[in-house]
Order: C-alpha cells, then structure tokens, then sequence
C-alpha cells in the first residue's frame, strides 16, 4: 500500500464510493415515495373521517333504513344529493388509485374501505343506471369497487 500512487487511491475512493451514492439516492427515493403515500393517505383519511362524521354516516344510515323498509334498493329523494357527493368523493379517490399514484393502496382501503364499501352497496342501482347511459360515468368508483373485491357495479344487488 506504501507503493501505490496517491492518483490511484483517489480513482478507488471514487469507484467505491459511487455505489455507496447511488444507493443513497435510491433510499431515499423509496423513503420520499412512502413519507409521500403515508401523507396522502393521512390527508384523506382525515378529509373522509371529518364528513362521514358530520354528515356521511348519518345518510348512509338513513338510506339503508329506507332501503330495507320499502324493500327495494332505490335512494330517497331527500337523500340523492348527499349520496351523489359521497360518490363523487369516491370516485375522485378511485380514479386517483386507479392511476396508480399511491405506491401501496392497502393502507388506503384497510382506514376507507369499510365506509366505501357500504356507499357503493347503498348506491348499486344508482350506479349500475347511470353507467348504462354512460360507462365511463362513476369510473373512479368502479375502480375502488375492484380494490375491495366487491362485486362489478352492473352486477345485481339481488
């Protein structure tokens, strides 16, 4: 080692060194992207919490106690504009999985997936009706409907 020129150690300095950064860099890139989807996720955890324990809840309530009294799978009347911002809401965060901007949805739909789950069941008809008008209407929503394995919107509820 007393013999090798000081050129030398500093062209080995650098051939070891620069795996060393490259896989800083991409550490770090796989950290930015999990801060990043663990942010997001929190963010619409607490966007979707906030409403559905204002409002949400309370309406879904209300329309599955319809539905099951009058037997049938309708939305009253009354209930159609709340349920149509669920929806919405839903859709947006469906068409935001489906673009697959979140790494991971799991985390997603294991804090979301319960609630969604029980829109979409509560908005079948609704939904099947409109998508045969428009089959790209309520894309995003079909989509989650995938994540959480339920059953295809055009499917019967019966």
């Amino acid at each position: 080692m007393d013999n090798i020129p000081l050129e030398e150690l500093s062209l080995i300095a650098q051939i070891l060194s620069l795996p060393a950064a490259a896989a800083a860099i991409i550490f770090a890139i796989i950290d930015g992207r999990r801060s990043r989807d663990l942010g997001v996720v929190l963010n619409l955890s607490e966007s979707f919490r906030n409403r559905w324990e204002q409002q949400w809840r309370e309406c879904v309530e209300r329309v599955n106690a319809s539905q099951l009294e009058s037997d049938t799978h309708a939305i009253p009347d009354d209930r159609l504009d709340e349920v149509r911002n669920i929806l919405n809401w839903i859709d947006w965060v469906g068409s935001f999985l489906d673009a697959k901007l979140l790494k991971k949805e799991t985390v997603l739909l294991e804090t979301l997936g319960e609630p969604m789950a029980e829109v979409i069941e509560i908005s079948r008809e609704k939904l099947a009706k409109d998508r045969e008008s428009d089959r790209g209407r309520w894309a995003g929503v079909a989509a989650v409907a995938r994540c959480l394995k339920l059953q295809p919107l055009e499917a019967s509820n019966n």
